[in-house]
């Protein structure tokens, strides 16, 4: 006889195992948000392009699955017939991808300063930061160095590969990215179907901390962009049901 599965410990598992049988999610975005994020650990992301496709793959991927749930899914995942309109759900899928990269770009800016304490490594793209002349190391050692609130903004640092102020310049430029990803998907927004919204909604969470950072001038080490309040959240949230904004 075979012996059962033992039910997995980690709560995203436990959830899978429930809800897989009854919404009959499409392996292939399971598997390629995994074969991405085992790709990173073996090849660092060297451009802003590579980190959109690392997000494309693992972030939309997400969305897609939580579309799926809602029996939202392309033809060539379907067996039968579709009931929603052929064009708002093929913009639905486009508008679900901006926001996923977006959401991928931003968790990269989110998450480079706690990477940097851990690690001594910086997370984000090699090409970015040596055009606004500094490196992946140096980058690293400015993140973990002291944070001076009164020096942001005054261009301080002389200069070179370990001023705050290329690093800054680096992130604008990655920063730029997720908004135009941002902005694509609210294009897209009166041709999207209604019944999506919940998923989407995400894209008010990242304009958000884009607009956050760019309040910090775009100090990754900035209190204000690391530590945001789950009220801030829940704000911005409520303020795209009921208005259709981002909050701000």
């Amino acid at each position: 006889a075979e012996t059962p599965l033992a039910r997995p410990t980690h709560y995203v598992l436990r959830e899978l195992r429930e809800h897989l049988p009854h919404c009959a999610l499409s392996e292939r975005w399971l598997l390629r948000g995994v074969d991405a994020r085992e790709a990173d650990l073996i090849q660092p992301q060297h451009t802003v392009s590579d980190l959109e496709s690392y997000s494309e793959a693992t972030c939309s991927s997400q969305l897609y699955l939580a579309l799926e749930a809602l029996d939202m899914r392309g033809p060539q995942f379907r067996d039968g017939p579709s009931p929603w309109d052929a064009e708002r759900l093929r913009c639905t899928l486009q508008a679900a991808s901006h926001v996923g990269k977006a959401v991928g770009i931003v968790t990269a800016l989110r998450g480079a300063f706690f990477v940097a304490r851990e690690s001594q490594t910086c997370a984000l793209p090699r090409d970015p930061l040596e055009t606004a002349g500094t490196t992946p190391r140096a980058a690293a050692e400015i993140l973990v160095s002291e944070f001076d609130l009164n020096a942001v903004g005054s261009g301080g640092g002389g200069g070179g590969p370990r001023d705050p102020a290329a690093l800054r310049e680096a992130v604008f430029a990655i920063a730029t990215v997720a908004h135009a990803h941002i902005e694509h998907a609210k294009e897209l927004r009166s041709d999207v179907l209604p019944e999506a919204q919940p998923v989407l909604i995400a894209h008010a969470i990242v304009a958000q901390h884009l607009e956050r950072l760019r309040q910090c001038d775009f100090e990754l080490r900035d209190p204000r962009f690391l530590h945001v309040g789950n009220l801030a959240a829940q704000r911005a949230l409520l303020w795209f049901t009921l208005f259709g904004g981002d909050g701000f």
